[in-house]
């Protein structure tokens, strides 16, 4: 099997301040495209946050116009990284393939079904989520090597 990088999404619960963290391997590469497609739009952003400080006048207008858009899209992909990633965490589960999930110690250890189903239904119902997608290696693993995240 090819080397998958792997994805740490740690899920925000509504009106309080627990969360959910899971580790899982990204093997088709959809949450690591993501993140990076949100992340050069990110870049984008702030090169027009740089232009709109530059300009005047029409320009400035202009570039303030198209940073709104480019806002307003980031929004959008941020939203559609927190849905995306519920379901493939659903597909993880569902295939009962590795799962790991953050312990009281701030270590990782697998995750049995049950705790995966109960702690996918609670990722279900969050409000949010980060995900960090970290170069292949152990789940379990203190010492990964970052590639991208999306917060």
């Amino acid at each position: 099997m090819a080397q998958t990088n792997i994805v740490q999404a740690e899920f925000f619960q509504s009106g309080t301040f627990s969360k959910v963290v899971f580790r899982f391997h990204d093997n088709h590469s959809d949450i690591t495209r993501y993140t990076l497609k949100i992340k050069k739009t990110q870049k984008t952003l702030e090169y027009l946050d740089e232009k709109i400080w530059k300009a005047s006048g029409l320009w400035r207008e202009f570039f303030e116009i198209i940073h709104r858009l480019y806002s307003r899209r980031v929004s959008q992909m941020k939203n559609d990284i927190h849905l995306l990633t519920i379901d493939l965490l659903g597909e993880v589960v569902a295939h009962k393939a590795d799962i790991a999930i953050h312990t009281w110690d701030r270590h990782f250890q697998f995750a049995t079904q049950q705790e995966a189903l109960a702690l996918f239904a609670k990722a279900q119902e969050s409000v949010g989520v980060w995900v960090f997608v970290f170069h292949s290696n152990d789940l379990l693993s203190d010492t990964n090597t970052f590639a991208v995240a999306v917060l």
